[in-house]
């Protein structure tokens, strides 16, 4: 299916997404940013995964609360926060003072429109909507609607319980917001809890307080590790994916049901043990192991339709994969822990020619 094409070393990070950028540190210990069309040097304190704001390119680090705009692969001017997104026509950008921590909406001429003290961690973005929880507690859910004015409220989930497999119980805490699907919100909390919000009002519609009931009373997964479960939102199909341990669970959200649609384990010689995944029209991209508990030695493919493993490849020995294969029109891409990035291209076959979609580890 993937046959190799090139490897890049020393990659820091990548950006498909924008101008399929690639990042290196170079000699000078500064961030060297290329693609195909330019080749730029950008500082430390400024450098972060970039998005595009009206025609500004920016770079921005979280830890220093700087940012850097970009016209036309040159820096233009910095500036004293970190920029975080964009939501409606507002740029997002978090900001400390006197050990407080404030989150802000600035319009096109970088004007403060809107401004809130908030410890922003995990959180979600899309069009006019912008969803945060906060860093620490994450009881708290902050919603913010943007277009030509911004409408803003909290959600307080600290009575929504949830116990661990030992039967401790715990206040309620955003493990995931999993994202918008028609003018709901749907957010996952604690252990195995989803729960559906009305947009508009904050107001609780639906929720499940077991989602994967079926494998949940044996499953051994550490309750307070908030990446170990998270779900993939096809927002056109109705549906969310769960790629977890060895197993394959699809969301309904019209019946509002989950289900375990597949045991990658059963009739198989392998113990897979899945890590990280992302969502495509047409695949699904995973790292993990194929030996339980080990690291994500292997990353592959999976087909939606069919739910079968159509393609994977393995790491060198001592070497793991830091996140799910990106893919874009008819090349994959994955970074290692050693900084490599491996980049695969599509193969393609003769009318009648056999097709062996397993790649060679």
């Amino acid at each position: 299916m993937y046959k190799p094409l090139e490897k890049i070393n020393k990659i820091q990070g990548y950006n498909l997404e924008v101008e399929d950028l690639f990042f290196q540190v170079n000699k000078e210990d500064k961030f060297k940013v290329f693609n195909k069309k330019y080749s730029s040097q950008i500082d430390k304190e400024v450098f972060g995964n970039p998005f595009y704001w009206n025609d500004y390119l920016i770079f921005s680090n979280v830890n220093k609360y700087k940012s850097s705009f970009w016209l036309e692969g040159k820096e233009i001017f910095r500036k004293d926060f970190h920029a975080r997104c964009q939501i409606g026509p507002y740029l997002i950008s978090t900001y400390k003072k006197e050990r407080k921590k404030y989150i802000q909406f600035l319009n096109k001429e970088l004007k403060v429109v809107f401004e809130k003290e908030f410890r922003s961690g995990i959180y979600y973005s899309n069009k006019n909507l912008h969803v945060c929880a906060e860093v620490a507690l994450a009881n708290k859910i902050n919603v913010f609607l943007g277009s030509d004015t911004i409408k803003f409220y909290t959600i307080d989930i600290t009575n929504q319980q949830w116990s661990n497999l030992e039967g401790e119980k715990f206040d309620g805490e955003v493990f995931q917001i999993i994202g918008k699907w028609n003018n709901e919100l749907l957010v996952s909390i604690g252990r195995f809890i989803l729960v559906s919000y009305d947009l508009e009002t904050g107001k609780e519609l639906w929720r499940i307080d077991d989602f994967i009931q079926e494998i949940s009373s044996n499953l051994i997964i550490e309750s307070k590790k908030r990446k170990s479960i998270k779900w993939l939102l096809a927002e056109e199909e109705s549906k969310a994916y769960l790629l977890v341990l060895n197993y394959l669970f699809v969301l309904d959200l019209n019946q509002k049901k989950s289900q375990l649609i597949k045991d990658y384990n059963k009739l198989a010689e392998k113990e897979w043990y899945f890590a990280n995944s992302r969502l495509y029209d047409e695949y699904i991209t995973f790292s993990g192991a194929n030996t339980l508990g080990k690291f994500p030695m292997v990353a592959g493919v999976i087909d939606r339709n069919t739910k079968e493993i159509l393609w994977t490849t393995k790491s060198e020995p001592g070497i793991y994969f830091e996140e799910a294969p990106q893919i874009k029109e008819d090349k994959l891409y994955i970074l290692d822990s050693s900084k490599t990035l491996h980049i695969f291209e599509k193969e393609t076959f003769p009318a009648g020619a056999s097709k062996n979609i397993s790649a060679k580890s």
